[in-house]
């Protein structure tokens, strides 16, 4: 699981024409700047006693909207072939989302989307909850200062 880079961006996500409807991932509608978080900073948080089964059509997640085909259009096959279904992907309850679903994905887009093509209805999730993520949530100011150091405080949605 190649989780060293991978980033959490709660912000505007688009590809080509942008659409509201779908791409507004901020964490407030306050939010004034593009804030993220490391995955690798989050695993410490996923543990077996937050392993729950959650039916994949209650989960929020960017490119949630487009084809199968479109979704890995621009994606190299290497990345493709690396998806493992066997690591269950990070999610937060509560979480606003421009699907207004229950859950949000943090990590295991392609892994979600390739259940889906599977045509599993439910899988295994490590749940975070919001109060556990806001602390490693961060400006793209403060991207590389080691987590201790961060002091900058969100006003979010609860």
């Amino acid at each position: 699981m190649p989780i060293e880079k991978d980033y959490h961006t709660f912000w505007y996500r688009s590809w080509g024409v942008s659409n509201p409807e779908t791409d507004d991932w901020r964490l407030s509608s306050k939010q004034k700047i593009q804030v993220g978080v490391w995955i690798k900073e989050l695993i410490p948080l996923c543990k077996h006693s937050n392993l729950l089964e959650i039916p994949l059509d209650q989960i929020a997640y960017v490119s949630m909207h487009l084809s199968y085909d479109k979704f890995w259009e621009d994606t190299s096959p290497k990345i493709k072939e690396m998806v493992d279904l066997s690591y269950p992907c990070i999610v937060v309850p509560k979480l606003r989302n421009p699907f207004n679903l229950p859950y949000v994905l943090l990590d295991g887009r392609h892994r979600i989307t390739e259940m889906k093509k599977d045509g599993m209805a439910s899988s295994k999730f490590y749940v975070i909850s919001k109060d556990e993520l806001y602390p490693y949530i961060h400006t793209e100011d403060d991207a590389y200062v080691k987590f201790g150091f961060r002091k900058k405080i969100l006003s979010v949605d609860k």
